[in-house]
């Protein structure tokens, strides 16, 4: 997935190369039309220029085109000094997606933005980044037989998700979000998505009930297709587990995606609004013991923050 997109990318900024260049020729031959002579000192210019290339530095080169250069500014100016130049989208790599020998800003955003969309989030949720998560909607008072508030266990929540985002490469457990609706953990998800994203990663954001659809349509007609992004991507983003219609079909797809994603040291992130002890309850022992041992089970504390947001 990640190699097409780069592919798809790299293809699109070539043909929008392709087609300024090609608009400024036409400009150009328009130009030359109009002004025959500029079309000859263009042409000993580049002759010139392949003479210098080929048998080196001379002096008289240097004068001979000094003097075409200075004639062909003259032509330029009695045509009204006409833009013939190519329009590139982005002046500083010239639409060649690279620069200094890396990648340019403009290719990096496009990476993004196609990244995004293949990882399956909405739009609303694109916006949803650890920069836009506000802890004061979360109390500061602590409730009875509660020995945090809300808002310090949000702030320890929020911290574990921005460091499990920026350290994606590193040996460590997967996170198990959970909590009543409407505290955060979606928006918690897409921040984290959004930040691995950024770092070059690829990412697939699915709800468990669409997850649970996919592995059925794949059991009984074979649309393999659409379970791969969830076994390939670098990160796996499974929301509002245990919501799911379950079957054994159902089950055991997600036994096996939890196995094959383990092997491959592949992270995960689930959502729930269901607490560790009701999950292991809703499934089998071996994914009830993947789920315990291999994610770290941050706990989302407050009320619904949903009306006060909108």
């Amino acid at each position: 997935m990640k190699r097409e997109i780069y592919q798809k990318i790299a293809r699109e900024f070539e043909n929008k190369r392709q087609a300024a260049l090609l608009d400024a020729a036409r400009r150009r031959d328009a130009l030359y039309r109009k002004c025959p002579a500029l079309r000859e000192i263009d042409g000993q210019t580049a002759m010139l220029s392949f003479k210098k290339f080929e048998l080196g530095d001379m002096p008289s080169y240097a004068d001979e085109m000094k003097k075409l250069a200075d004639r062909r500014a003259e032509l330029i100016r009695a045509a009204g000094d006409p833009d013939i130049a190519p329009h590139f989208d982005c002046p500083l790599c010239e639409d060649t997606g690279r620069q200094g020998g890396m990648y340019c800003k403009c290719f990096q955003r496009r990476l993004i933005e196609e990244n995004l969309a293949a990882a399956n989030l909405s739009k609303d949720a694109q916006d949803e980044t650890f920069e836009t998560f506000d802890l004061s909607f979360y109390s500061s008072s602590v409730q009875a037989g509660v020995q945090i508030s809300p808002r310090e266990q949000m702030k320890k929540v929020l911290d574990h998700c921005r460091q499990f985002a920026d350290r994606i490469d590193e040996r460590s457990k997967n996170l198990l979000l959970v909590g009543k609706p409407g505290l955060g953990k979606t928006h918690l998800s897409s921040a984290i998505a959004a930040r691995v994203l950024e770092s070059g990663h690829t990412v697939t954001y699915i709800s468990a009930s669409e997850f649970a659809a996919r592995a059925s349509a794949n059991k009984f007609s074979g649309a393999m297709e659409q379970m791969e992004p969830l076994y390939e991507a670098d990160l796996l983003i499974l929301d509002d587990l245990g919501t799911e219609f379950r079957t054994g079909v159902t089950n055991a797809a997600f036994g096996d995606l939890l196995d094959r994603r383990l092997r491959q040291g592949k992270k995960m992130v689930f959502s729930s609004n269901l607490s560790m002890n009701e999950l292991t309850e809703c499934y089998s022992e071996r994914i009830a013991s993947r789920l315990k041992g291999y994610f770290a089970c941050l706990v989302c504390l407050g009320t619904d923050n949903r009306g006060r947001k909108g």
